[in-house]
């Protein structure tokens, strides 16, 4: 069912969801900018600060399912809202931190939030725009995240290591992040509207008969259980679904080591404002190519309907890997030849237009595999659809994170970051 929608209320509500959607880039973008200060300050490696994004794929996907059931009959703009104020709350609770284990108990807890949050934006958007639509509206929406991640990076690198008045830049960004988190709670709630509530069906005729709030609230939970299974039966029983579904996985599991790219950049002698500039570039790349990749795949559909989006997406993946070779192993200062001198052999406008190129075609797929799962499966299990989809790939994804830094410490003689002696001190600017 397509629901019609104002210029301006589909305008303000697509602007009020992007803005939510952002918060899963923002906050894993914002924590792996500032692995250094962070591992510094609480006296932790690069593997265990790996681990705060584990421990949140893990809730993420254990809340998930429930999630997307609930997504498919409650209102998707409150459970945003409420996934936008748990974000709000745990990154005071990170920002807050005194030791490793209470950042992880409040990262674990951001899962909750991501779950609500990730799931109902994408299947309300799905549900706002028609089928030619979908891959402009899901390139635009992140595209507008990328902006929003751009924006918190360059602040993470920048301030991440310096003190804002007596307080630590790393814990001053995530104060400010949980500010944003208000902001967008309240953009929620003002300039949101669930695409079902203007074609409401007439309520059905409950029973008066008193019944024990215990017994209510048991069979309303083993119902709840139910649906949620019955959901997930239906969801994997479409095949396109479940290919589209490894395919991704896949795409996110090998892009586990773009997590600490930052670091990698510092330790290799890139001075803070220069790797600051080069997560620019990639950032600003990605969000160009969000945009291109969704545009690519609607006019493309128009002529070639069924296979048009996968093939976007083949092509993404051909010209990126080679690219990702060259930059870690062929350019002058990367891990075949720098020797950790700030400066040494770097090429600053190479890497910048290497990222830039890379990452304008690397996020095609991220558009059109959302635009495809709205076209795979009915409109009653979109956010059951959604929800597996961040639920899966978001734990797969999280678990390849420590697996990345396990590896670079323990088999590739990578130095950890709690030694300053290891971890390359310049000066800002």
């Amino acid at each position: 069912m397509e629901y019609r929608l104002k210029f301006w209320e589909r305008a303000a509500m697509t602007a009020a969801l992007a803005l939510a959607f952002s918060m899963e880039q923002a906050d894993v973008g914002v924590l792996q900018s500032m692995y250094g200060p962070i591992g510094r300050s609480l006296q932790v490696s690069a593997v265990a600060l790996g681990t705060l994004t584990t421990w949140r794929g893990v809730v993420q996907a254990a809340v998930t399912p429930f999630v997307g059931t609930a997504g498919n009959v409650l209102n998707r703009i409150f459970l945003s809202a409420a996934g936008t104020l748990i974000w709000g709350i745990t990154s005071v609770g990170i920002g807050s931190a005194r030791n490793f284990s209470q950042a992880a108990t409040f990262s674990s807890l951001n899962g909750i939030g991501l779950a609500l949050v990730l799931s109902s934006v994408q299947s309300v958007l799905a549900d706002i725009y028609r089928p030619e639509q979908r891959g402009l509206a899901f390139g635009i929406m992140l595209t507008a995240a990328s902006v929003g991640q751009i924006a918190f990076n360059f602040m993470a690198i920048a301030e991440g290591g310096r003190e804002v008045g007596s307080l630590e830049g790393w814990r001053f960004v995530f104060y400010v992040m949980a500010g944003v988190a208000g902001l967008t709670t309240l953009a929620l709630l003002m300039f949101g509207t669930e695409p079902r509530s203007k074609y409401r069906k007439k309520p059905q005729q409950v029973s008066t008969k008193v019944q024990s709030p215990v017994k209510v609230n048991l069979k309303r939970g083993v119902d709840a259980l139910k649906a949620t299974m019955s959901d997930a039966r239906q969801v994997f029983s479409v095949l396109s679904f479940v290919v589209i579904l490894v395919a991704e996985t896949i795409m996110v599991c090998g892009g586990a080591g773009a997590g600490y790219q930052i670091l990698y950049f510092q330790i290799t002698g890139f001075t803070d404002v220069n790797t600051a500039t080069l997560n620019l570039c990639f950032n600003v790349g990605n969000a160009v190519g969000m945009a291109t990749g969704g545009i690519l795949g609607d006019l493309l559909s128009k002529q070639f309907p069924r296979f048009a989006r996968p093939l976007v997406n083949q092509v993404s993946m051909v010209v990126v890997a080679p690219l990702f070779l060259i930059l870690y192993k062929a350019l002058p200062g990367s891990s075949s030849h720098t020797n950790g001198v700030p400066g040494h052999l770097h090429d600053l406008t190479g890497y910048g237009v290497l990222l830039f190129s890379m990452t304008i075609v690397a996020p095609w797929e991220q558009a059109n595999n959302a635009a495809m799962f709205a076209e795979v499966l009915p409109e009653n299990l979109r956010a059951t659809g959604y929800a597996f989809d961040k639920g899966v790939t978001g734990l797969l994804g999280a678990l390849a994170a420590p697996l990345v830094g396990l590896l670079a410490e323990k088999v590739w003689g990578g130095r950890g970051i709690t030694d300053n002696s290891a971890f390359i001190r310049q000066e800002h600017g």
